[in-house]
């Protein structure tokens, strides 16, 4: 298994599909994924107290994670990632992902892994015979007992 020691030039991140069930993974990796935008945004939870005054004090609440990108798709292509995410969205499913800044084979990877709903599907104007289509994922509620966790590869 190779080792983190660097960060990976041009990338800044990696999204992985799991391809088996939650206990033991076997990640896909999505490497048709551009545009990335990864949002781990705290609520703010009002805290102020009248010490404060005239100042309004915050501390950290719950975490509105999303991962918002886009995706070259051309017709007929058969791109694994594209159809499971195509998929899920038609049944409405989720998939088990993680997004982390390594593959999900290499010790020391940082990671957030969940249960993703699919929120957003919005696909663009066809530029020849290829279509831009920009998803959305969010943690989905029905996810087996299985929340978002934070975690480091071998460890």
């Amino acid at each position: 298994m190779p080792v983190a020691s660097e960060p990976r030039l041009g990338a800044e991140m990696v999204m992985s599909i799991n391809q088996d069930v939650y206990a033991t993974p076997s990640w896909l990796e999505a490497d048709i994924i551009m545009d990335n935008d990864h949002d781990e945004s705290n609520d703010g939870v009002d805290a102020t107290t009248r010490g404060a005054f005239p100042f309004k004090e915050y501390i950290p609440g719950l975490v509105d994670l999303s991962e918002e990108f886009s995706v070259m798709y051309k017709a007929g292509d058969g791109d694994e990632v594209f159809g499971q995410l195509e998929t899920a969205k038609r049944a409405r499913t989720s998939l088990d992902i993680s997004i982390s800044d390594y593959i999900m084979s290499t010790t020391g990877a940082k990671y957030v892994r969940g249960i993703f709903m699919i929120s957003t599907f919005k696909r663009g104007e066809q530029i020849g015979d290829a279509c831009k289509v920009t998803v959305k994922l969010q943690p989905s509620a029905i996810n087996g007992g299985n929340h978002p966790i934070y975690g480091v590869v071998g460890s």
